[in-house]
């Protein structure tokens, strides 16, 4: 994984290495389907990979945005969406009863908190082309 720009890499805070799959529903019957490249991309950064392969996703402080993962080769494509998700929230306020809304937003929000894209192996669903 490629940070875009400067600003994105002094915001990474280390990476996990997790696993990019293709699966086909073929029929009822999900079967993995090996071979297919992957672009995964979101604003801040990019890579590539052949499935089933391991991609260094990083974990990012400040929300970064989505990454669109698409997958194709001669037969089969597909595309999925990770959405960023905490996994440190920081909060800077006093807990106070009944602000617990507030004070998670306000750490939501922080941008010490530390963000990633997934916590284990990413599955992207893909389709016969044409069909």
């Amino acid at each position: 994984m490629s940070a875009r720009d400067t600003a994105v890499s002094g915001r990474i805070d280390g990476t996990a290495r997790f696993a990019v799959r293709t699966r086909l529903n073929d029929g009822g019957a999900i079967r993995e389907v090996r071979g297919l490249t992957c672009t995964l991309n979101s604003d801040e950064m990019t890579a590539r990979v052949v499935t089933p392969g391991k991609v260094a996703f990083p974990m990012v402080r400040g929300r970064p945005s989505p990454m669109r993962i698409t997958c194709s080769d001669e037969t089969f494509s597909g595309t999925a969406i990770l959405q960023p998700g905490v996994t440190d929230l920081k909060i800077s306020a006093p807990y106070v009863p009944g602000m617990s809304s507030a004070a998670m937003k306000a750490g939501v929000d922080n941008p010490a908190t530390l963000w990633v894209y997934t916590k284990g192996p990413v599955w992207v669903t893909v389709r016969r082309k044409g069909g």
